[in-house]
């Protein structure tokens, strides 16, 4: 104001008043104007702190966060989509016409994200700047949503726009893009198999080309005489009237190799039109200014482009430069939309309060606890508190009952899975638990035995149709039939009682079953021990031992009375063979061996 009045009262002479007057009458418009500016000035930096404000306390935290940078007020926020229940996502390998669509369900996917600066006058006249970066959209699909929050401004006349656009990013994205309960990322799942493909062709490449460079660094190092040129003059490279011979190698290695190979048809187009763009560049030198910024914003949103940068001579490419596809070409889409799925269920269910169906009820009220304290089956999806599960899995591992911890759940057969145990339990209960699981697995496989070493127990592989086994723990060679130490072609020894369980077993089973039975232990070998029991059995049923030599005798008639095994036998007594008491008496016995 002050400044004003200064410049109207410079009139100095009454020749120049009409001069001064209009002097007088810009300066006060330039004061109204300035005046004006920053009335609106204010007002909309209030606006913007106004609607900060209600964003902050409309979404969470994690949702929406502000920034304020030099006085420029900004932030981003986190769209995270509810998605309807059974959504799937679905993927194919494009390049493979006859190959089957593979379909996952998904509960969750990673959210959109806006970033948003505020102009000093935003929303009087300018919208926010924004970028809008997603990981499961590609480029041209994410330009359509900018075009859409651009509209949206439009619609709302400098108004205050972001509540707008967040409830826009949220609620109605699926619908804009015409997504209901299939999302589709077979495009860019194809995008990324090329790109490995190209990698893998590049890594070739250029081990193809260190070996050549070896071998004609090798052919140098042995061809080093130098052959005179036709020309006098000073060959290339190489002294007054020579051509280096390094130099002919090359170029023989060069006609050898044939003609150079045809460009790869399976590259795509875009990868082409960068080779292109290159070979243009190098032509015309520095790219323009429009170029080398495309290039910049770029790197700085950490994307790869494969697409025609504007120039300016081009016509203007249809992806909005504010579009960010947050994934590179290296990572599987697939893969990593599973994974944001897996943790992210379960941050929810830390976050939850459950009642646990065991401890439910402490002191007449129902104790509920946070998903953190907490543990889900997955197959069933019951949840029980960790402190209750952790006795009920101790209890059933030192019973040694781990073949089948089920959950507790009444009338549920769903089975605990070996992380979730270990997750509760101490390492020593947990290596009792896995030794046995994998003890039961290993019985269910063939050729596998265990060590006999009672201090080893280490799983060993048996080779087919062999009977020798070594332990790769202990180096314990052992016979796999009786585990013993190998006995070679020597039958096994048992004990009675086993020989006779086998025998009877043997002789009780069905044809498949003595096939099996003969190929453990041998056809002739069971032979021998089945006839061997059988004598062994009828010479304890109808023989004696004798006193003096331990040899059996069968008990008959007319029997040499005069044998030392009788004469012992009836305390020295001698009996004639023709005294009739003989056939009278006892009875003879007749001294044998068997």
């Amino acid at each position: 104001m002050t400044m004003v009045f200064h410049l109207w009262k410079r009139a100095p002479t009454a020749s120049g008043k009409d001069m001064d007057t209009s002097l007088a009458n810009n300066n006060q418009r330039d004061f109204d104007t300035l005046s004006h500016q920053c009335s609106w000035r204010m007002s909309d930096k209030e606006s913007q702190v106004d609607e900060l404000f209600a964003l902050e306390n409309i979404y969470n935290k994690e949702e929406i966060q502000s920034s304020d940078e030099n006085g420029r007020l900004g932030g981003q926020f986190h769209a995270y989509i509810d998605l309807p229940k059974d959504f799937k996502l679905s993927y194919r390998d494009l390049r493979q016409s006859e190959e089957d669509v593979k379909v996952i369900t998904l509960n969750h996917l990673p959210p959109l994200v806006l970033h948003f600066s505020l102009p000093e006058d935003y929303p009087s006249h300018s919208p926010p700047n924004f970028t809008l970066s997603c990981q499961w959209l590609r480029r041209d699909v994410i330009s359509k949503l900018c075009s859409k929050l651009d509209a949206l401004w439009l619609e709302n006349d400098r108004m205050e726009v972001l509540y707008v656009w967040t409830q826009f990013l949220k609620e109605e994205t699926l619908t804009f893009l015409g997504i209901e309960d299939v999302l589709d990322v077979s495009r860019m799942y194809t995008y990324h198999l090329n790109q490995l493909d190209l990698l893998e062709r590049r890594a070739n490449q250029r081990a193809e080309r260190l070996r050549l460079k070896e071998e004609r660094n090798k052919a140098a190092a042995i061809e080093k005489v130098d052959f005179p040129s036709k020309r006098g003059g000073r060959g290339r490279g190489g002294r007054r009237g020579h051509s280096s011979g390094t130099n002919r190698v090359r170029n023989r290695d060069h006609l050898e190799q044939g003609p150079a190979p045809a460009p790869d048809d399976t590259l795509s187009k875009k990868v082409e039109f960068v080779d292109e763009q290159r070979t243009e560049e190098g032509k015309l030198g520095n790219p323009p200014k429009e170029t080398k910024e495309h290039h910049r914003y770029s790197a700085r949103n950490q994307r790869v482009t494969l697409d025609k940068p504007y120039t300016g001579n081009n016509p203007r490419p249809s992806l909005d430069e504010r579009a960010v596809l947050d994934i590179g070409p290296k990572t599987s889409v697939v893969q990593h939309l599973v994974d944001y799925n897996e943790a992210r269920t379960l941050w929810e269910f830390e976050k939850t309060f459950y009642t646990c169906s065991i401890c439910f009820s402490e002191d007449g009220c129902f104790q509920d606890k946070i998903g953190a304290q907490c543990t889900k089956f997955d197959k069933c999806h019951h949840v029980f508190c960790k402190e209750c599960m952790t006795g009920y899995f101790e209890v059933r591992i030192k019973e040694g009952r781990v073949h089948s911890i089920k959950c507790p759940d009444e009338k549920c057969t769903s089975e605990a899975h070996p992380t979730q145990v270990k997750s509760l339990v101490s390492p020593e209960l947990f290596a009792k638990y896995d030794a046995v699981l994998l003890s039961a697995m290993l019985d269910t496989l063939t050729g596998i035995v265990y060590c006999p070493r009672r201090s080893c127990q280490y799983p060993v592989i048996q080779e087919p149709e062999e009977n020798m086994a070594t332990c790769p723990e202990c180096r314990y060679t052992f016979c796999v039939l009786c585990k013993k130490v190998y006995h070679g072609v020597a039958p096994c020894a048992m004990r009675t009682e086993e020989r006779a369980k086998l025998v009877a077993e043997y002789q009780e089973a069905s044809s498949e079953e003595k096939v099996l039975l003969e190929q453990r232990y041998g056809k002739s070998q069971l032979q021998n021990l089945v006839a061997t029991m059988m004598s062994e059995t009828w010479i304890h049923n109808n023989s004696r031992s004798c006193p003096h030599c331990n040899a059996a005798i069968e008990v008959r008639h007319f029997s040499n009375p005069s044998s030392p095994c009788y004469n012992l036998l009836f305390l020295g007594t001698m009996l004639m063979e023709d005294n009739d008491d003989f056939d009278d008496g006892l009875g003879a016995f007749v001294h044998g061996h068997i």
